[in-house]
């Protein structure tokens, strides 16, 4: 296996494992508390590599498309963490995997 291969196997097996690692966080605390943990610390990790980019932040046309992309994001990422307390990691993957062909 190539160095391609690697990564992309690395990849699929840290994707794979959220599911188990989200399940187990929200056996702990509420759905929407870790949701918002999740989104906040992800918020502070990337900031910095963002406010380096020169993009004209004032752009009302920008704004508006980043929210709607983030709107659905959201709701796929709150969907899929409540359906989490239904079904287990592994049947959530799978309907996850699915989702490329609808």
């Amino acid at each position: 296996m190539g160095r391609a291969d690697w990564v992309l196997l690395l990849a699929t097996v840290a994707w794979g494992a959220t599911f188990v690692l989200v399940q187990d966080a929200i056996a702990i605390m509420p759905p929407f508390t870790f949701i918002g943990v999740r989104f906040i610390a992800a918020a502070i990790l990337i900031a910095p590599l963002v406010l380096r980019q020169h993009v004209a932040w004032r752009s009302p046309k920008l704004w508006w498309a980043g929210a709607s992309v983030g709107i659905w994001l959201s709701l796929g990422y709150i969907l899929q963490t409540f359906g989490l307390l239904y079904t287990s990691a592994a049947r959530a993957g799978f309907i996850t995997g699915l989702s490329v062909l609808f």
